[in-house]
């Protein structure tokens, strides 16, 4: 497994960590307890956590729970798992379709984790996290199987490997398991079917697409950091 880069102040990793650190001190600064192990419930809420479907869990709690932890033991873990993550899903698509794929999938995971019923508020970045993994996983399949590549072949492998630790914590801490196996289902076609070469060789898509993400994870993490209760949510 390569060495976990440093973010630069341009690269897709630096604005995830940004917008989970910067949701995380919001949230934090607001609760009673700021230093606590996990935040009160109703401060993740006010701060877009992932509600069950028919109690409040409007579609786009869904998105903003992938920047919100609900502690600093969460927050760490989910910072080191997105650096690994992220670090081995741009070998394979390069920067411009992280952060797109990140909001994107994990929305749609989280989405689908509300609609299977989950219990209380949830919170934390695994949907977008395992998305991004098994869409990195089976894009390195088909450039291995496909295109005979070594590097396809390496990257699936440590992703694959590193699904299993994401997993377990989640299992462990009581996260929200339907919506990293859920990530997992929603990442692995999107993987198979948009080869990794669509972004790298295309400049003038790769940007759009870029921007897309930028501006996604922008919107979520402005969400976030502005109390539901302000804006009737």
């Amino acid at each position: 497994m390569p060495r976990p880069r440093l973010p630069t102040l341009r690269s897709s990793l630096t604005l995830i960590v940004l917008a989970m650190l910067a949701v995380y001190v919001r949230a934090a600064l607001a609760s009673p307890w700021p230093f606590a192990i996990t935040l009160p419930p109703d401060v993740l809420i006010a701060h877009g956590g992932n509600l069950p479907a028919g109690d409040g869990g409007a579609w786009w709690r869904a998105a903003v729970a992938l920047v919100l932890n609900v502690g600093p033991v969460h927050l760490l873990f989910d910072l080191a798992t997105v650096t690994v993550v992220v670090t081995l899903f741009d070998e394979l698509y390069g920067k411009a379709v992280t952060l797109l794929a990140f909001v994107g999938l994990g929305t749609v995971a989280a989405l689908a984790s509300s609609h299977l019923g989950i219990h209380g508020v949830e919170v934390g970045a695994s949907a977008g996290t395992m998305a991004l993994v098994t869409m990195g996983a089976a894009a390195g399949h088909r450039v291995a199987r496909v295109e005979g590549g070594w590097a396809g072949r390496r990257v699936r492998d440590d992703l694959l490997r590193f699904a299993v630790l994401v997993l377990l914590f989640t299992f462990v801490t009581g996260g929200d398991i339907r919506a990293a196996l859920a990530g997992g289902v929603v990442g692995a076609p999107v993987g198979w079917l948009v080869p990794a070469s669509t972004f790298t060789s295309r400049r003038p898509l790769a940007i759009v697409v870029a921007v897309l993400g930028g501006l996604a994870l922008a919107a979520i993490t402005a969400a976030a950091l502005i109390p539901a209760t302000r804006w009737g949510g």
